[in-house]
């Protein structure tokens, strides 16, 4: 355990030298059941031409109070050699089946290449947690939420160890597909472990939940309690969600968006629309994974996450609604 310990340290601290001081630690939890699970952790590293390879610790810990005490001491370790002004933190929750290594790699080196290797960038750590629960959707759905419980405390004790070091870290979320079921788990932590919110932006891509999701009486009706401000992005071809709804009977978030009514009791959430324009890096079947495949999407994206107030005026347009928005292409010099 002391040499396993060792060797992902000095392996952490080579990695921050080579990429600019980002940390990029990597998680994977398995579910097993309710109560049973198995976490994984190492880190992605990248070269100079951004080849990723993903450096994952095969050996699961004996209680998952251990595997996530263990994560949250090396963090802490890697979170205070950040420089002071690179403290702030960007999660990142995949979808269903995004484990998957291919995956994986086109998604994170996107993520990195085009919106965090930016010169201005002050996102020091980037952490990216992906889970693994079967492969039979409807059977997934509740499993989703059991795996955020886990995930929330995790990110809860990150979350206020990295503050107790630099109290103005800037904590930003992105949750992508069934990414956005997991957070309900993670939301009902951190509402119950924070007494305000302490997600400064949280981003939902392609969100796999039901549109009513933020109205009374549903899972994320108080999301204002935990996300400062949160912006959805819909797509109406995304026929991944498509069949979603087909399959669950029910309506879809990053499908259908939200009502206007929800708009305005939410006074925290803007919705923007991504179906104008198709200028993906590769082929997306499905409209599904156009946030990190898509230029316009990612710029969209690193507006957000560095708060470029009127960049992000520039590219959207309101439809209807001051917080319904249609994301343009950049205008051309």
């Amino acid at each position: 355990m002391l040499k396993r310990g060792i060797f992902i340290l000095l392996s952490c601290v080579f990695y921050l030298q080579l990429t600019a001081q980002v940390y990029n630690p990597y998680l994977k939890l398995e579910w097993n059941d309710s109560t049973d699970y198995n976490l994984y952790y190492g880190h992605l590293s990248y070269s100079d031409s951004f080849d990723i390879e993903i450096n994952l610790d095969k050996d699961a810990y004996n209680s998952n109070e251990l595997a996530r005490q263990s994560f949250v001491k090396e963090f802490i370790d890697q979170f205070k050699t950040l420089p002071d002004d690179k403290q702030n933190i960007f999660f990142y929750i995949h979808g269903f089946g995004a484990h998957n290594t291919n995956y994986l790699k086109r998604n994170n080196t996107s993520i990195q290449k085009h919106i965090l290797n930016r010169s201005d960038n002050n996102i020091g750590a980037y952490m990216s947690l992906s889970w693994s629960a079967g492969y039979v959707y409807l059977r997934t759905i509740p499993k989703a939420v059991d795996l955020g419980k886990y995930y929330g405390a995790l990110m809860s004790d990150i979350i206020t160890e990295a503050k107790k070091i630099n109290p103005d870290t800037k904590v930003n979320l992105m949750t992508h597909s069934m990414g956005n079921r997991v957070f309900i788990g993670v939301f009902d932590v951190l509402k119950k472990d924070f007494k305000n919110a302490v997600i400064d932006n949280h981003i939902m891509a392609a969100p796999d939940v039901e549109s009513d999701i933020f109205t009374e009486g549903q899972p994320l009706a108080d999301i204002e309690d935990v996300s400062k401000n949160v912006t959805i992005y819909r797509h109406n071809k995304d026929m991944v969600l498509s069949f979603s709804s087909k399959m669950s009977g029910d309506t879809r978030l990053g499908l259908d968006g939200i009502s206007d009514r929800c708009l305005d009791d939410c006074q925290n959430i803007k919705v923007v629309d991504c179906s104008l324009f198709n200028d993906v890096d590769r082929f997306d079947f499905g409209n599904h994974n156009y946030y990190y495949q898509s230029p316009t999407v990612r710029n969209d994206i690193y507006n957000i996450l560095f708060n470029r107030t009127e960049s992000l005026e520039k590219t959207r347009e309101e439809l209807r609604h001051e917080r319904r928005l249609v994301l343009q292409f950049p205008a051309k010099d």
